[in-house]
Parts: structure tokens; C-alpha cells; sequence
């Protein structure tokens, strides 16, 4: 029902409806209601960019029961050229980073974006990771940033397809299907049908729980291994009760195995399963698993020869911290990645944190070898922590924390009462729960100007002075050290004062510095 004045919108273009010599009626046209008339026909005035026209048409009746819908609301693609005094934008989580943009630049005023972070309650949710760890407005947020919408020309389609480190992902997940389809065969129907006998018998309603595939492809594991799966499952389920369980399946899944490995051998890479080493089966249906594991195992071997060979020019942001320190740890880093789907604006070193207790044991093994190297207190996140946990001791925990500590370093060098501002900032309204450091630098508004001028020679660096020591820090003895000279020069070398371009689109190179020797670092250059 719309009444006079409501705004509306055609949804079929139709020829015969004319608007003047050169065009007619179309589908996304947003009107005005003028005038209602008895036989359901309207009078409507054409609006464009927000306002009323002089073009004035009648809808016939038919028209409007079929193709005429309130114009309140719009799609975003639809949505292009329009604009309103606010903007409230309801979000799917699917949407580009194009479609983004659209949607929160139509209002004047405000733009409000709105996200459901429960699950749509589709039958094979349950299955999925947020159903057990479910993502939060600010992580829906980042997927949406981080999908690309621009339309790729052939040659891209091409490079991206033969690119190992899009590869190597969906190389692990098919590898790992392929894994445990062959411990169900290699044992056979017969057997299989035995286990989920046998198992509802023991536990009522055990072949009906969730993980219930999961835990058939783990006992297929054991059999293939030489195991008796029947005695391990009754061996775990007597371990302790069940009945508080909601999934009584993954409980004895994680129960036969703890590590996560599913009782497997080792695998292609540190983190997946492989086949028992003493697995009894024929080669032909080893064969698929084999196959797979080299592929994996090429690409890794691909993607760790790359990112052994980068420089600051060429590595990810999330790597040039740790370039000339340890080699075979940023190749390690890059493997893990890909695999695991993390992109390269994820500035985490490892990406988000992993759950499975296998992916959880090697992400900690991770951290400790990249805390031995970035756990010199002269790196800018260390020199800083004190300051901002007077401030809020969230702070220094964000994952954005090290970025945001070298913005905050660079805006100290340049002369800028950072600690005062840092105060006034955090101060104003509460920090979010999420991303707190990066909150808390955005209201800041310090420009790159403000950090540098325009004339700023970035290759030089005996110019430049010292970052003033922050309040509670402890300042350093300036002892010589090879590994930092080694990073401060390749920067240096890949940053020549003369290149406009990288200096302008690139300028983070040095955000993890952790010498101060390089030039300021611009402020707000960080590609969330």
C-alpha cells in the first residue's frame, strides 16, 4: 500500500510508458507518488540524485500491482548516484569491498551499517566453524574488506590460478578428504557398517551425532593402522561419562586422539595427518593419498623457495619485520598461511587463532620462534607497551598493536606530544572491545604531513632523531647488531628518495623496524 507522497520505486522497463521523446519507464526509476486514482493507477514524479523532476507519468493499474515497490529501500548495486541525508545499510557478510564503499558513501549525514552474526540455520551450519566460534560484527567486517569484487582480466585469472600460494589451500583440503575416503575403503563397507553397529549399541544415538563422520573416518584410521577400532572405541568411552556431552561423537574423537592427528602418520606438512606408516593396504589404494601428498608437498616446497627470496620491496607486510633474522621461519610463516587461507591483509603473523588442537599446537610453536625474534625491547610495540596499558591494558594486546606501535613511534620522532594525544584520545569514549589500538590511533587524525613533509628524504636516516623515550620505558644501550644493520639496509636500499611511487603506495616498509633507523613512518598508510 503506498499513499501520496511515498517515495517508489518501478522494478520492469516498459517502452510503452514514455518519459518524453528519448525515454521511458524503467527498472531502478524512483518516483514520487502524486496522485492516486480510483482504478489503482498512480500519478508519479520522477526523482533523480534525491530530488523531484518536472517528468510526470501514469502507471496503469496493472503496472502498478506487478512492478511498482516502495522506494525506501534499494539494493546497493541500485543504490549507485544516490543520496540521502542518512544512510542504514543492512549487510549479508557475502558483500565486495566495492559494494561496501557504495553502500556506506549514499548518506550526507551518517551512514549505519547493520550485520547479523548468527548463523542463517541452514541444515549443514552445524558443520561450519562459526557455528562453534562464531564471528563477531568486526571479523564479518574484515571479510567483506578483504573480498576483492573488480573483475580480473584472463592473464590475472591465469596467474592467480597457477600461483602456489592460492594453490596449496585448496590442495590441504582436498588432500585431507582424500585421506580419510581411503581409510573408509581401504576397510570396506562391511566393515564400516560393523563399526556403526556396533557403536549406536554402546553409545544409543552415537552414529546420529554431528562429528559422528568424523569420529567413522578416525576409527577407519585405527583399523588401517592395524588397530582394533571396536576395542579403542570402548576403551575411550569408558574413559568417563557421556551423558553431559551435547556431542558424544567429537568428545570420543578427541578422547582416541588429543593431539588432533586422528591417529595418523605424519603428513605432508607439520599441522595435517598422513597415512599410518604400517598401514595395511594395497599400493593401488594408497595410490589417490600419495598422489596428493606430493602435490602439497610441491607447493610448499614452491612457496618456501619465494619467500625465501623476498625482499622489502617484495614481501607481504605481515613478513617485513622478520626479513634478514631467520629464513626458514618466514618460509615456514608463508606455508602455514596459504594453507590455512589467511591473506596477506591479515597482518598477524599467524593469522587468526586455530582451534583444532593440532593447528593450535604448531600456531603456539609458531609464536615462540617469532617471540625470539621480535622480543627485543627496542622494538617499537615493546618501547610503547607501558605507555598504553596506563591508558588500557587492552590495548597492547590487540593484534594490530606492533603496526600501530610504529605509527605511534614515527609520530614521536616527529615531534608530535603522541603521549598527550594518546591520553586526550582514549579519554573522549570508551575503546571497543575489538581492535582497541587501532581505535584508539583512527581518533587520533594524525595526517602524513603531520609525521612528515612532502620534502622528507627517506633514505636518509642520521637525520633523523631518536623517538623520544616513552614515559615508564627503559632506554636501551645503542650496542651494534649485525641483523638489525642487515634489515636497516635493505630497506634503506629498496626505499630510494627518487621513487615516488613506492614511497607514496608502499611507505610501510619499515613498520617494523625495530632499530629506529629508518625515516618516520606516514602515519595512516595501513591497508586494514
Amino acid at each position: 500500500m503506498a499513499s501520496t507522497g511515498d517515495t517508489v520505486r518501478t522494478r520492469r522497463n516498459d517502452p510503452r510508458l514514455r518519459l518524453g521523446a528519448r525515454d521511458w519507464v524503467r527498472n531502478g526509476y524512483t518516483w514520487t507518488i502524486q496522485q492516486v486514482h480510483p482504478d489503482d493507477a498512480v500519478t508519479v514524479i520522477r526523482r533523480v540524485r534525491g530530488r523531484d523532476t518536472r517528468t510526470v507519468v501514469r502507471l496503469p493499474g496493472e503496472y502498478v500491482r506487478e512492478h511498482l515497490h516502495l522506494g525506501y529501500a534499494a539494493t546497493i548495486d541500485s543504490a549507485q548516484g544516490i543520496t540521502a541525508d542518512t544512510c542504514h545499510v543492512a549487510l549479508s557478510g557475502r558483500e565486495s569491498r566495492q559494494q561496501f564503499y557504495v553502500a556506506m558513501t549514499r548518506g550526507r549525514h551518517a551512514n549505519h551499517a547493520y550485520i547479523a552474526t548468527a548463523l542463517d540455520g541452514e541444515e549443514g551450519d552445524i558443520y561450519t566453524l562459526p557455528a562453534h566460534y562464531p564471528r563477531t560484527a568486526v571479523e564479518h567486517l574484515h571479510h567483506v574488506l578483504d573480498r576483492d569484487g573488480a573483475r580480473k582480466s584472463a592473464h590475472t585469472e591465469l596467474r592467480d590460478a597457477l600461483d602456489p600460494s592460492r594453490r596449496i589451500g585448496r590442495a590441504v583440503d582436498i588432500y585431507l578428504d582424500t585421506l580419510g575416503m581411503t581409510a573408509e575403503n581401504a576397510i570396506g563397507t562391511t566393515r564400516l557398517d560393523t563399526i556403526d553397529r556396533i557403536a549406536d549399541q554402546l553409545v544409543p544415538g552415537l552414529t546420529e551425532s554431528p562429528a559422528y563422520p568424523v569420529l567413522r573416518q578416525h576409527l577407519a584410521m585405527l583399523a588401517l593402522g592395524g588397530a582394533d577400532p571396536i576395542t579403542e572405541l570402548r576403551t575411550a568411552i569408558a574413559a568417563r561419562e557421556l551423558d553431559t556431552v551435547s556431542d558424544p561423537a567429537a568428545v570420543l574423537d578427541w578422547r582416541l586422539d588429543p593431539t588432533g592427528n586422528h591417529s595418523a602418520g605424519p603428513g605432508p606438512l607439520a599441522w595435517t595427518p598422513g597415512l599410518p606408516s604400517d598401514a595395511h593396504t594395497t599400493d593401488a589404494d594408497i595410490a589417490p593419498v600419495q598422489a596428493r601428498e606430493r602435490i602439497v608437498a610441491e607447493l610448499a616446497g614452491q612457496i618456501s623457495d619465494t619467500a625465501r627470496a623476498w625482499t622489502p620491496a617484495t614481501a607481504p607486510r605481515w613478513a617485513r619485520g622478520l626479513l634478514g633474522t631467520d629464513s626458514e621461519l618466514v618460509a615456514d610463516l608463508a606455508i602455514w598461511r596459504a594453507s590455512l587461507h589467511v591473506p596477506d591483509s591479515d597482518h598477524r603473523p599467524t593469522g587468526p587463532t586455530r582451534h583444532t588442537a593440532i593447528e593450535r599446537a604448531h600456531q603456539q610453536h609458531l609464536h615462540r620462534r617469532i617471540l625470539e625474534i621480535t622480543s627485543n625491547t627496542r622494538l617499537p610495540q615493546h618501547r610503547w607497551a607501558a605507555t598504553v596499558d596506563r591508558i588500557d591494558p587492552r590495548i597492547s594486546t590487540d593484534p594490530t598493536w606492533p603496526v600501530i606501535a610504529s605509527h605511534i613511534d614515527a609520530a614521536a620522532r616527529a615531534g608530535i606530544d603522541i603521549e598527550r594525544q594518546l591520553t586526550d584520545a582514549a579519554g573522549a569514549r570508551p575503546l571497543p572491545d575489538e581492535m582497541p589500538a587501532a581505535a584508539l590511533w583512527a581518533r587520533l587524525e594524525i595526517a602524513d604531513t603531520d609525521i612528515h613533509g612532502p620534502d622528507t628524504d627517506h633514505t636518509t636516516d642520521h637525520h633523523n632523531p631518536p623517538a623520544p623515550i616513552p614515559s615508564g620505558a627503559v632506554e636501551q644501550a645503542d650496542e651494534p647488531d649485525p641483523i638489525g644493520s642487515a634489515i636497516a639496509n635493505a630497506i634503506d636500499a629498496a626505499t630510494p628518495g627518487d621513487n615516488a611511487e613506492y614511497s607514496t603506495y608502499d611507505h610501510c616498509v619499515d613498520e617494523f623496524d625495530p632499530y629506529g633507523s629508518q625515516g618516520p613512518d606516514p602515519g595512516h598508510g595501513i591497508d586494514w
